[in-house]
């Protein structure tokens, strides 16, 4: 699993997914075999197999999205902006955070993501391997 760095930018997970988009279309092997490792639709399936998924960019975004451990693109969105949004604590971030939790409006939980950002702040998640 990668690690997603101290202050993670959305804009650079972004560019990430172009760029591995851009080299599937370019049947590029590297980039097969990041699909094949981490988007289920091409687990197991050889490079021929893969061109015909026609995969698109939020298919992109799902396998980067893997790759740093979360199951979905927009998990792994949600924990970024949280991740960014205060790191001081306010009052704005606890209620986004408990919205993150237990879900809010049309918003559905992620309480994966809320946990692993209590981690990460409490110092449990530091340790990298």
């Amino acid at each position: 699993m990668r690690h997603l760095p101290d202050r993670p930018s959305l804009s650079h997970l972004k560019a990430q997914a172009k760029d591995l988009l851009r080299a599937y279309h370019r049947t590029n092997a590297s980039a097969f075999a990041r699909l094949r490792a981490a988007l289920p639709a091409a687990r197991g399936k050889d490079d021929a197999a893969i061109v015909a998924l026609d995969l698109r960019l939020h298919d992109a975004q799902s396998c980067v999205a893997r790759e740093y451990g979360f199951p979905s693109w927009p998990d792994l969105k949600a924990y970024v902006e949280m991740h960014n949004a205060g790191q001081e604590g306010d009052r704005e971030t606890r209620g986004a955070w408990l919205s993150l939790a237990y879900g809010a409006g049309y918003t559905r939980p992620r309480p994966d993501v809320a946990a692993r950002l209590v981690e990460e702040r409490s110092g449990a998640g530091r340790s990298r391997s």
